[in-house]
């Protein structure tokens, strides 16, 4: 018996469990304050830092996108099979999930802006060197750094977004931007 069906026939039990056990919490009703005007959440783009924040996560999105659309492009007109681009691909998903469980240890010693700057400037040179990577193997390199670089950045834009919202509204901003990368 094969290892992946049997663990992928393991992990759906063991979802369910897990989700089991998160506590419900009954929600709160929410009562506005008295004499309290109604503030929409596009309210929140007149913040220049805001919008620039809102703006760096919609470009940095559109390179996950487009490395995810141009992987398949490349490895089929280098003539690759559906395993190797699989591979390209898989190299990207997992240092995006490692890139994100390493920032949980040491988020608090990091800077954001150093680590949103760092991925866009790692992004912009894998991106642009992509296509010239030689072999399966140089697009699993330059995919394994996009996908440090792109993974590093989501992380940073939610502790930034907490940062440069004004108290009180970051539900508001959390769904503003979920609706401009979706």
């Amino acid at each position: 018996m094969a290892l992946g069906p049997a663990l992928s026939n393991a992990l759906a039990p063991l979802a369910w469990w897990v989700a089991l056990e998160v506590p419900r919490l009954a929600p709160t009703p929410h009562e506005p304050v008295a004499g309290a005007k109604a503030q929409r959440a596009w309210d929140l783009l007149r913040l220049p830092q805001l919008r620039r924040l809102l703006l760096l996560n919609i470009v940095l999105f559109s390179c996950w996108d487009a490395h995810s659309f141009v992987v398949p492009v490349v490895g089929h007109a280098r003539g690759m099979g559906a395993s190797s681009i699989g591979l390209v691909l898989g190299s990207f998903a997992l240092a995006a999930t490692l890139v994100r469980l390493a920032i949980t240890r040491w988020a608090d010693k990091l800077d954001e802006l150093v680590v949103l700057r760092s991925a866009m400037a790692l992004a912009t040179v894998v991106l642009l060197a992509y296509a010239w990577l030689p072999g399966s193997w140089g697009l699993i390199l330059g995919s394994t750094v996009l996908g440090l670089a792109l993974g590093s950045y989501q992380p940073m834009t939610l502790a930034t977004l907490h940062q440069v919202t004004p108290a009180g509204r970051h539900g508001q901003a959390l769904r503003q931007g979920r609706k401009d990368t979706a």
